[in-house]
This record gives C-alpha cells, structure tokens and sequence, in this order.
C-alpha cells in the first residue's frame, strides 16, 4: 500500500468521523427535544388528573350535601319557614306605613257620603188625601180645556179632546160592577171600591195604564185586570161630569175598533187622552191607597197594596237602592284607591327582596284595612247610626283578607320550596 492510498484512507476515515460526529449532535438534539416534549406532556397530563380529581371531589361532596338535605328535609324546610316569617316581620318602617294606612282609610269612611238605609214604608197617615189630589185634578183639567177652547171637532158618540177633560175617567166607575168577580180583588154581590179598584183596573197600571187607560178614555169604557182583559161600557148620570157608572159588556176587541173610530175622527184626541192619563196617574200616586205595582196580576197587586207596597214605595225603594248602590261604590273605589297609593309609596321605598316586599305590603294593606273596618263597625254600634256603615270598605276588606291571604301562603310556599329546590340542586364545578 502506497503512502497515497494510507493518506487517502486516513481523509476518508475523518469523513466518516465527522459525519458521526454530526449524525451524534442531531441525535442529542432530537433526544432533548423528545424530552423536553415528554416533560411538557406528563406536567398537562398531571394537571388534568389533578383538575379531574377536584372535580370529582366536588361531586362526590355535592352528592353527600343532596343526601343530608334529602334526609333532613323536614328540618330545613321548617327553617326556611322560620326565616321567611322573620324576613316578612312588620319592622318600625313598615308600623309606620301600617298606622299611615289605618289613618287614611278611617278619614276615608268618616268624611265619605252617608248611606240611606231607611227602608220603611210611607205610612197610610203621611200620604195625600185623594179628595184634595182628585180636586187637583180637575183643576189642572179645567185649566187645559180653558187653554184649547178652539178646534174641537164635536162627536155623539165619544168624547172630544177638551171633554176628555171635563169628565171623570172611565176606569173609576165603580156602581154597577156587582157581577163582576176578580179573584183575591172582588166578590159576586158587592161593587168594587176605593180600596181595591186601583189593583183591579187596567187603567191604574203605573205602565199598562198608558196604553189601556188612554184606550178606555177615548172610549169611555173600563178594562179589568183579567186574562181575557173584560171590557165594559161606562156611562154618566145625566147632568153630572163625575157620577158614572159600569154597563153592558163590550169586549176588548171591540174597545180597540172604537179608539180607532174615535181617532179617526180627530187624531188630536190621543195626545189629549194621553195628558189626562198622566193627569188622573199623578192624581192616584200619593194617594193612601196608592197605585198598584205594574206586570202583577190584580190578586198580588191588592194583596200588596193592603201591606203598604204600592207603585211608589217600589219607585223610592229602588230609587233607595240605587243611590246606596252608588254610595257603596264610591266607598269602594275610595278604599281601593287609598290602598293603591300606600302600595305605591311602600314599593318605591323599600330595598330589599321582592318577594318579602310583596308579602309584607300584602300584611300593611290587609291589616289596614281589617283595623279601619272593625272601627267602623264599632263606631256604628257606639252611635247607633246604621248609615255610617261603611259596607264598601268592608266588602274591599273581605276581599283583601280572601286575596291577601292566599297571596302571601303562596309567596312564603315559593320561597320555602324554592329555596329548598335550590338546595337540593347538584351546584357545577368551577376552578
């Protein structure tokens, strides 16, 4: 081997040398980064394994907290119960509110309208006295018939619109109705009279009469208050405008053929019918007999009218009713409205819970309201006076005691079981 090839190996060993050397540096290189990799990777891996062993720590001590709620259930609950009735405790700011309350609601009832609660009949002594009412009568009659003196259209067989005036009217004739028998009114043999021919006439119906009674003006004749409406003629002594008395049967069909006859000859003879209706109505109203209740059959009607219960009692008596009704709303509609502004102010004052500000404003408005009405119906014991009650008052004090009531056991149920819901609740983990 000559000194060239030993020179030549020798360069080609060191080549190989570095080229170790090299592939040995790249390796180091490539083994730390691998290391440095699994050094990054064990430490995430470690910190997952510790987040996941926090969290099922967490769980397991939520499961053994759900438990001991569970099995304590009646405890807690009772709690909760305990702590929402010290939570909705009326403190000095809400007595404060509360004697506000009773205040404005017992000014209320003392300055409002009083009601009217006499509710007892006319008597028979303070009534008119239907003598001087019947002069009253022909008075204003005679009076209309000196005002339309001028065309009048004479008839034989009716009367004209001005004697319309000057003559009685015809359902006032009470001779000659022996014959006649209205059950619980009238008897076979006997005429009717002052005291029940009122309830046994069609023309005395406060209504009825208007189209009966206007009928039998124009006809002279008289309609009995049966089911087959009896219809009879009535005729004038001769020479007298008041002395009248019951003849033969007409029947009511043949009643409504005369008014249009009558009408047909002069139609101003309604209108005039009409006023003396309303005239001789006006009359017989506060009468001591009085006219009978309207749309009652006669039996009824006289059966009430010996009691005292006549068209006019019933008009004052509703009348009466109204008015009280009136009355009590406006009392309603006070009470309620005072109970508006103290829930107002109580609201926009108070910071806190909304639900113990509910209940608490629902124990201010209810207690108010019970004190206020329990101090009128004392005052109106004390006094005696019946008309000072405050009934609309106690009826928005009744309905609050009924809505109140449910509505605070239904807010103390939301906050026990709700609160108690929320504890049995399994709470997420967090870091």
């Amino acid at each position: 081997m000559t000194e060239e090839d030993v020179r030549r190996k020798i360069l080609e060993a060191r080549r190989k040398y570095s080229k170790i050397q090299k592939d040995d540096l790249e390796s180091k290189k490539k083994y730390e980064e691998a290391q440095k990799k699994y050094h990054g990777e064990d430490q995430k891996l470690q910190k997952e394994i510790g987040f996941l062993e926090r969290e099922i720590d967490h769980y397991l001590s939520e499961i053994d907290r759900v438990m001991y709620v569970s099995n304590n259930s009646e405890k807690i609950l009772t709690d909760l119960r305990k702590e929402f009735k010290q939570s909705a405790t009326l403190d000095k700011k809400d007595m404060s509110f509360l004697f506000f309350a009773i205040g404005l609601q017992c000014c209320r009832w003392l300055l409002q309208p009083k009601l009217n609660l006499n509710f007892e009949k006319i008597s028979r002594d303070d009534r008119h006295d239907s003598a001087k009412d019947g002069n009253r009568e022909f008075q204003r009659s005679k009076e209309f018939v000196e005002e339309n003196k001028s065309e009048v259209i004479k008839s034989r067989k009716y009367p004209d619109k001005l004697r319309i005036f000057e003559i009685a009217v015809p359902y006032d004739a009470m001779i000659g109705t022996e014959k006649i028998e209205i059950p619980g009114v009238t008897e076979l043999g006997k005429n009717i009279s002052g005291v029940n021919h009122h309830a046994a006439t069609m023309g005395h119906d406060p209504i009825l009469g208007y189209i009966f009674g206007t009928m039998n003006i124009l006809t002279r004749t008289i309609t009995f208050k049966m089911p087959t409406l009896d219809t009879y003629q009535v005729h004038l002594h001769r020479g007298s405008n008041k002395n009248q008395y019951v003849g033969s049967p007409i029947g009511f069909p043949e009643t409504m053929r005369r008014t249009c006859e009558t009408l047909n000859e002069d139609i101003t003879r309604l209108p005039a019918a009409i006023a003396r209706q309303a005239l001789h109505m006006q009359s017989d109203k506060y009468t001591k007999q009085g006219l009978p209740i309207p749309f009652i059959s006669a039996e009824k009607a006289q059966i009430l009218l010996k009691q005292g219960w006549n068209s006019n009692e019933m008009e004052r008596f509703s009348k009466l009713i109204a008015k009280n009704t009136a009355t009590i709303g406006i009392q309603v509609l006070l009470s309620i409205l005072i109970n508006v502004v103290i829930e107002t102010l109580y609201t926009l004052t108070y910071d806190g819970n909304d639900e113990i500000c509910e209940a608490k404003c629902k124990k201010i408005l209810m207690y108010s309201n019970v004190i206020a009405s329990s101090s009128n119906i004392i005052y109106t014991a004390i006094s005696r006076d019946i008309n000072r009650l405050d009934i609309g008052g106690i009826l928005v004090t009744i309905h609050r005691i009924v809505t109140d009531s449910k509505f605070i056991k239904q807010i103390e149920d939301e906050f026990v079981y709700g609160g108690f819901k929320k504890q049995l609740e399994i709470r997420e983990f967090t870091i």
